[in-house]
C-alpha cells in the first residue's frame, strides 16, 4: 500500500528530525508497505517501526538500484542466554531486522533504521538498523549495518515480511522522518 506523504515544512531547528509520512496497518491481510516519492532534501532519513507479525517473520524492504546481488551486510544479536553474529554478502534484497522472529503473542518489536546520506548519487547507500521485542519472556534484541551497492538516490522505500503467508499485524506502524543538516 503506497503512503502519501506529510507536509515537508518544519521549524527553523538546526539538525531537526522533522516527520514526513506515517502509515497504520488497520488489517492483518497484507505483508507490508512502502513509501513513494520521498524529498531529497535531508541529509538522512529515519524510519521507526512498531510492528508484529502473523507469525515467524523478517523484516525486508526494497531500496531503489537493488539488484539480485547488491546487499550486503553484518549483524549481531541477543536473546538473553545467547549472542549470535555473521555476514551476508551478495544479497537480493535488504533485511532490516535479520533474525525471524516468531510474534506468536501479540507483543510488538521496535525497530529503528537510519539511511545515511540517502540523496547522494555519487556513493553507496549505508544503513543501520536497531531493533528489541520482547516475547514475554524471550526475544532479543541487534544491531546491524547494511550496503545497497548502488548510487541511486532513495526516492522510495518499502517494507515486507520475507516469509510467504505472513502477514503484519493490524495495529502495527511505521514512521518516515528526514534529518536535516545545520543551517537546512
Amino acid at each position: 500500500m503506497p503512503v502519501s506523504l506529510a507536509s515537508t515544512s518544519a521549524s527553523s531547528m538546526h539538525g531537526a528530525v522533522v516527520p514526513i509520512a506515517s502509515y497504520t496497518w488497520t488489517t492483518s491481510t497484507t505483508n507490508g508497505t512502502s513509501f513513494t516519492n520521498i524529498p531529497q532534501t535531508y541529509q538522512d532519513l529515519l524510519v521507526v517501526l512498531n510492528i508484529s507479525y502473523t507469525g515467524t517473520a523478517f523484516l525486508a524492504g526494497d531500496l531503489p538500484g537493488e539488484t539480485s546481488t547488491s546487499e550486503s551486510f553484518t549483524f549481531l544479536y541477543g536473546n538473553g542466554s545467547t549472542t549470535f553474529s555473521g555476514r551476508y554478502t551478495n544479497y537480493p534484497y535488504a533485511l532490516f531486522m535479520p533474525t525471524s522472529i516468531s510474534t506468536s503473542t501479540t507483543n510488538f518489536e521496535s525497530i529503528e533504521i537510519n539511511f545515511l546520506n540517502y540523496s547522494n548519487t555519487t556513493t553507496y547507500k549505508t544503513y543501520l538498523s536497531r531493533w528489541a521485542n520482547d516475547q514475554n519472556g524471550s526475544g532479543d534484541t541487534g544491531i546491524h549495518v547494511g550496503k545497497n551497492a548502488s548510487t541511486t538516490a532513495i526516492t522510495s522505500l518499502s517494507f515486507s515480511t520475507a516469509n510467504g503467508g505472513v502477514y503484519v499485524r493490524a495495529g502495527s506502524t511505521v514512521n518516515l522522518y528526514g534529518i536535516r543538516t545545520v543551517g537546512q
